[in-house]
């Protein structure tokens, strides 16, 4: 039975680098890697102080795609490599909070993999999604700092 292993995708450079760590790190053939890419509708206000939105849901899942699909453009060699040796590379795009979605995600999943792009002072008070996967996530999380990665 393979492993099935989760990688968060969000666009980043940081997110492109968890994903390069997965693939490089996991045994070929022994493992499923999942790419996640969430999206959630931004809450507008305009100038009236109504909510307004700018782009439709089918936007906004469209954008989550083209992140997954320039994060395995970025590493096909490495994706190819993971696929002929027997393993599965696939994905989703998901709607939600990234820290939620990836949270219930690990419930099945042998190991999650998500990238961290650093902490800002923001950051530091209200926390981060890396912050939050590692502290409640059902399974083993991999937490890739932000640079190249081997």
């Amino acid at each position: 039975m393979k492993n099935k292993m989760i990688v968060g995708i969000d666009g980043s450079a940081c997110a492109e680098h968890a994903l390069a760590w997965a693939l490089n790190n996991v045994c070929k053939g022994t493992a499923d890697i999942q790419l996640v890419c969430c999206w959630e509708r931004p809450l507008l206000i305009d100038a009236t102080g109504l909510a307004t939105t700018v782009l439709t849901d089918e936007q906004l899942a469209a954008q989550a795609q083209q992140s997954i699909d320039h994060a395995l453009e970025e590493l096909a060699a490495e994706v190819e490599a993971v696929r002929a040796g027997g393993g599965s590379v696939t994905s989703r795009v998901m709607m939600g909070a990234p820290d939620d979605v990836l949270e219930s995600e690990s419930e099945h999943a042998d190991c999650l993999v998500i990238g961290r792009r650093g902490h800002s002072k923001l950051a530091k008070l209200l926390g981060t999604v890396s912050r939050h996967v590692a502290d409640n996530a059902k399974c083993p999380v991999v937490v890739v700092p932000e640079g190249p990665q081997s």
